[in-house]
């Protein structure tokens, strides 16, 4: 028995080692399509990392992101990324960190972070969001972190915040709100640190 376990034990960590070692750094390579870059790559060994910063990427589609069971962490700062499908993010569910700062979205869907039920980290700052659809949130239970700091969101529903429970750190500096319903913040139970400092137009807090 105790030679099973310790093949098995080298087995996993063999795994473990080939899964860090296949981390893909695609930043600065003028990429402009994801599954284009990736298909040089055996998808299902790729892991934990890929680094897709500082490319004129536009757009992420349903077909960009399968078979990359491995990957908890995706980098795409500084593109050029204006649409995110439903569900495109369905094939990676295990992603616990991402980055999409500095991009051109404009809106989030309600279906736009659907499968990403272990995300602990999440940065949308320094688009042009000025629309966030209710509930496009509720996909990602166990985050903790959300930074929306310089975009152009104008206002907040009850519904904007729902499930995410975990949530510890919001950051909503410099937008353009001005209309905060009283129970917005009610679903968070476990914030620490909120800011809405910066541009923000608040007058009131409606209940």
């Amino acid at each position: 028995m105790d030679n099973v376990r310790w093949v098995t034990f080298l087995v996993m960590l063999m795994a473990c080692i080939s899964c860090d070692a296949n981390s893909v750094d695609l930043s600065k390579k003028n990429i402009t399509l994801i599954s284009n870059a990736l298909i040089q790559y055996d998808r299902t060994t790729l892991g934990p990392t890929l680094d897709l910063q500082d490319n004129f990427i536009s757009n992420i589609s349903t077909n960009d992101l399968q078979y990359l069971p491995f990957l908890t962490e995706l980098y795409l700062t500084r593109n050029f990324i204006n649409k995110i499908t439903d569900s495109a993010f369905l094939d990676v569910g295990n992603l616990t960190h991402l980055e999409l700062s500095e991009n051109n979205l404009t809106s989030l869907g309600n279906r736009t972070f659907q499968g990403l039920g272990k995300l602990i980290y999440l940065t949308l700052s320094e688009n042009d969001i000025s629309s966030i659809a209710d509930s496009s949130f509720c996909w990602m239970p166990e985050l903790q972190e959300l930074l929306l700091r310089i975009n152009k969101i104008k206002m907040l529903t009850n519904l904007t915040f729902e499930n995410l429970n975990s949530l510890q750190l919001l950051n909503l500096e410099y937008n353009e709100i001005s209309y905060v319903p009283g129970v917005v913040f009610s679903p968070l139970k476990n914030l620490t640190k909120l800011s809405l400092s910066g541009s923000n137009r608040i007058k009131t807090i409606h209940s």
